[in-house]
């Protein structure tokens, strides 16, 4: 439960905590999507980019991501972004923010068998970026380079091997997939693409090509748990029962689970 009064010398650090919050994130012009019409012209800035759906897509690469496997880098994609009341209207990047769950650590007193780094899951690594629209993979060895998605997209998260050896029960847990939950089509025909839309959830092998559909596609992806006795990822997904192509609250929520070990399509759990 939340307190309901404060000391008085906390309120005013908690507004000037926020106050520099604020300063510090960009415009969310990222809620605004894509238009269809966009996907297939990704050259030229658009003038008006702040005032609604920019007239073209510019991506510019942001994080590069160490994997796990040293011949395979990622490279997240954004949007290049622009606002009348940003810094001069000068354009940006989004950030991307990486998820992270403490360790499942052993009982006082005992050999602590499950040293996570803080990552979201043992062995994976998760981001979720600001206007990020697609994944570049770059093999060091066959100097090859491969985007996950034909044409942008708009990620929510991506799932990749941690840089840093985990272990689970004392053992090394060493990943060789990616996973990606994104916004991949206009599913409800406003010729828009952004999270109106359904979520989908796709695995992708160490090369970047795509293996499988982890979630039925009438869903759309809502939030996930982990399993550390099972080393599974439970998925919570929205059935779009009346086939409107969006997600809406009355609809039913079922879950689905698979290991991690080797994912495959979930099987239903509720």
């Amino acid at each position: 439960m939340m307190p309901t009064h404060f000391p008085s010398f906390v309120l005013p650090f908690f507004c000037a905590l926020l106050a520099l919050s604020s300063c510090r994130n960009e415009p969310q012009e990222e809620l605004k999507g894509i238009s269809v019409d966009q996907l297939s012209d990704t050259e030229g800035v658009a003038d008006s980019v702040g005032e609604g759906v920019p007239a073209k897509v510019v991506t510019r690469p942001s994080d590069v991501l160490l994997t796990a496997h040293a011949d395979h880098r990622l490279v997240t994609v954004n949007r290049l972004m622009q606002h009348s009341s940003y810094r001069g209207g000068k354009t940006y990047l989004g950030s991307n923010y990486y998820y992270s769950s403490s360790d499942y650590e052993e009982e006082e007193g005992y050999p602590r068998l499950n040293a996570w780094h803080g990552h979201y899951m043992p062995g994976i690594e998760a981001v979720r970026g600001v206007n990020l629209l697609n994944i570049s993979h770059y093999n060091m060895n066959t100097k090859t380079k491969h985007d996950l998605f034909e044409l942008p997209v708009w990620v929510n998260t991506l799932y990749y091997p941690a840089f840093e050896t985990d272990t689970l029960n004392g053992k090394p847990v060493m990943r060789d997939y990616y996973m990606v939950s994104a916004y991949d089509e206009d599913t409800n025909k406003d010729s828009i693409l952004n999270y109106h839309d359904l979520r989908r959830f796709y695995l992708f092998d160490l090369e970047g090509k795509r293996l499988a559909q982890l979630v039925p596609p009438n869903y759309s992806v809502v939030s996930s748990e982990y399993d550390p006795a099972n080393d599974a990822m439970f998925v919570y997904a929205s059935l779009d029962e009346n086939a409107n192509g969006k997600r809406d609250v009355v609809e039913p929520v079922h879950v689905f689970w698979f290991s991690l070990k080797a994912p495959a399509p979930g099987e239903r759990l509720y």
